[in-house]
Formats: C-alpha cells, sequence, structure tokens
C-alpha cells in the first residue's frame, strides 16, 4: 500500500476532476445555458456514484493509509455501473452528439468514456484484492434500479420525459422494457462473477514460511 500510496491518491484526484468537468459540462455551463436537466441521464448518475466513492476512498487514504480495502461493496457498484455506461457508449453517444454543442459532446466523452476507463484502471492497479464475494455481482444492479425509480418517478411527477426510448413503457410496452431490462441485468450479473472471480485470483497469497521473529501480515496488507 504504502509504495502505490502517493499514485493511488493522484488518479483519484483526475477521476473525481475528469467526472466532476464532465458533468459540468454536459450540463451547459461553458456554452452558457447550464441546466440541470444533463444531470437525467444514467451516465450523470454513474460518474456522480464513482466521484462520491472516490472522495470518500481518497480521505481515508490520506487519513488512514489505506492498509485495508475501503468500501469494496461501494468501490464495486461504482466501478460495474461506470462499465454498463461505457459499454452502452456505442449506442448513447450517437444519439446524442447530434444535439450537444462542443463543449457538450467533450463532456459526455469524459463520462460515457474516460471516467468508466479510468474506474477500472482504478479497480485494477490502486484497488486491495480479495474483497470481493458472491453478493456483489448482484449489489451491482442497485444502480441500475435506483435509476428505474428515479426516472419513473420524475416522468410521473415532473413530466420529465423518459430518458432512453427502450425504457419508455408507452412507447415500447411494458413487456419489452421488462425484457431489455432483463437482459441488461443478467449481463451485469455474468460480468459481475467474472470480477468476483479475478478479484480473487488477484489477491495476495500468504507466503508459506513466516520470517523468523517476524508476524506473517495478512494477505493483501502490503499493497493497495
Amino acid at each position: 500500500m504504502e509504495r502505490r500510496l502517493p499514485y493511488a491518491v493522484h488518479f483519484k484526484i483526475w477521476i473525481i476532476l475528469a467526472g466532476a468537468a464532465g458533468l459540468i459540462l454536459i450540463c451547459g455551463a461553458a456554452s452558457g445555458s447550464f441546466s440541470l436537466a444533463g444531470l437525467r441521464g444514467f451516465p450523470a448518475h454513474t460518474t456522480i456514484l464513482a466521484i462520491v466513492y472516490q472522495v470518500l476512498c481518497l480521505i481515508y487514504l490520506l487519513f488512514m493509509g489505506g492498509r485495508k480495502a475501503f468500501m469494496p461493496w461501494l468501490q464495486y457498484m461504482a466501478m460495474i455501473s461506470s462499465l454498463l455506461t461505457f459499454a452502452s457508449s456505442a449506442v448513447l453517444l450517437p444519439a446524442a452528439f447530434p444535439a450537444a454543442d462542443l463543449f457538450a459532446r467533450i463532456g459526455l466523452i469524459l463520462v460515457q468514456i474516460l471516467v468508466p476507463l479510468m474506474v477500472l484502471a482504478d479497480w485494477m492497479f490502486f484497488t486491495l484484492k480479495g474483497r470481493y464475494n458472491v453478493l456483489f455481482p448482484f449489489l451491482g444492479l442497485l444502480p441500475g434500479i435506483w435509476y428505474l425509480v428515479f426516472t419513473d418517478l420524475t416522468h410521473v411527477f415532473q413530466g420529465w420525459p423518459i430518458s432512453y426510448p427502450f425504457l419508455d413503457a408507452d412507447q415500447k410496452g411494458l413487456p419489452a422494457v421488462i425484457g431489455v431490462c432483463a437482459a441488461i441485468a443478467l449481463g451485469l450479473v455474468i460480468a459481475g462473477f467474472f470480477f468476483v472471480r479475478a478479484d480473487q485470483a488477484l489477491a495476495p497469497r500468504r507466503k508459506r514460511r513466516k520470517p523468523a521473529g517476524k508476524k506473517e501480515k495478512r494477505a493483501g496488507e502490503e499493497e493497495i
């Protein structure tokens, strides 16, 4: 942990800055037409979740030294939801680009491509391994469930349009919407078990022999 701590701190700061810049740009601040409507999309929600985790983890690293994994369940949810945003960018970006100005397009690239890749790199290089369990793939569904509740409530009570046609039951029909959501959920769970297995495989192993006069460290304490 100690040898990677400075790099982890700097990398997390860059994730926070990239995410915040992306959110500000997609809200139209740079073009003089700031509106919170830019935060209605799923990528904005996953970016906010990633920023919240990185800020909390940054505080933990600076004050506690990062000898133990920090809220691995929250880290996993932030990562898997960001990767869902990245996976869907091939569909979402072409649809959003024509109506966006230059700054908004930069913001979309930040929140849909750069931040998810940085979050994945943060897990690969700066996250203590061996802390995921079989419940995590199902916890990874919570951000998506939250977004469904959010978009339905704002549609019913605020009159906001459904952000994505495939979630609009009035347009596509409830069975079609349920089918799409089930397919996405299944894909997330399958991907989740892959990451659980990878996390366990990358976990540091205990040394077979302890040096005389020294206590054996717990697995994973020597690195972030």
